[in-house]
């Protein structure tokens, strides 16, 4: 799946070649740590917990402060390739035993607001749904559904839909034409009224519950990007409570198309 979305680029390998490990020693290392760390003006921290403010704003300028730092300015270079025109399928042949698999991706640039984040949440969650009732619960063909939407706003503003289904491998034409009407169904009809419901409640359950790791990840965040309105965290109840079947239809519309998507099956090597 990599290898398809990314054209074989060695930069987004998962894995390490024997090449690679063999040239990678402690040297290495040390000046890779070094190049990356040795320069701290642009890095960015959060602390969340019960503690007194003052003693932090000491502890992070007798610790933080005193990082090392270098003049100048970095940039950034986009070397992520686009992802492939139209539909791409391989099937994998690999491993042993009975189990295989499905897996799409589907990569789509969309304009990206806090209101389209919150809809791409709740496309997860109905997405999960329909992925737990018809693949597994209907066809009785999978152990583990799931599907993933993602918005990342660097290097392009993109929404990744990742859907990956383990089933028999003699049930994966099944499995991918039962995902694939699915989504036709979407992008058509959006989801049905208790479908939107349900995962209005789940995500709205999640946001009420918080965290020192949730108030971290929220502080980086709007720390990191500082075009974006912390009071949205305060928002998010009442915006997702109103977000409509159509509004999640028109975003399927745009993230999960019928032309455009990778698809990957697994199926034993023996």
């Amino acid at each position: 799946l990599v290898d398809l979305r990314y054209g074989g680029d060695e930069r987004f390998s998962i894995l390490p070649t024997v090449e690679d490990l063999d040239s990678f020693d402690l040297d290495t290392a040390l000046a890779v740590f070094t190049e990356r760390f040795s320069d701290a003006d642009d890095f960015v921290f959060g602390v969340a917990g019960d503690f007194e403010v003052d003693e932090i704003e000491e502890l992070a300028a007798r610790y933080l402060g005193t990082l090392p730092t270098v003049d100048g300015d970095e940039s950034w270079v986009d070397v992520q390739p686009d992802p492939p025109p139209g539909v791409v399928t391989s099937t994998v042949a690999a491993g042993t035993g009975s189990l295989g698999g499905v897996t799409f991706l589907f990569v789509e640039e969309v304009p990206l607001d806090p209101v389209t984040t919150l809809e791409a949440a709740v496309l997860e969650q109905v997405m999960n749904q329909r992925l737990t009732e018809r693949i597994r619960e209907q066809l009785s063909a999978t152990y583990s559904p799931t599907a993933a939407v993602d918005v990342l706003g660097e290097p392009d503003a993109v929404i990744e839909v990742y859907i990956d289904v383990s089933a028999d491998p003699a049930g994966l034409d099944a499995v991918s034409e039962a995902i694939l009407d699915d989504l036709a169904d979407l992008r058509a009809n959006g989801p049905t009224t208790d479908e939107l419901a349900i995962a209005q409640e789940q995500l709205i359950r999640e946001f009420e519950l918080i965290s020192n790791e949730i108030w971290v990840d929220t502080m980086l965040f709007y720390l990191s990007n500082s075009d974006e309105d912390p009071n949205d965290v305060n928002r998010r109840i009442a915006r997702v409570a109103a977000v409509t079947r159509q509004d999640v239809r028109e975003l399927a519309r745009q993230v999960v198309p019928g032309d455009h998507y990778i698809e990957v099956r697994l199926v034993p090597a023996s």
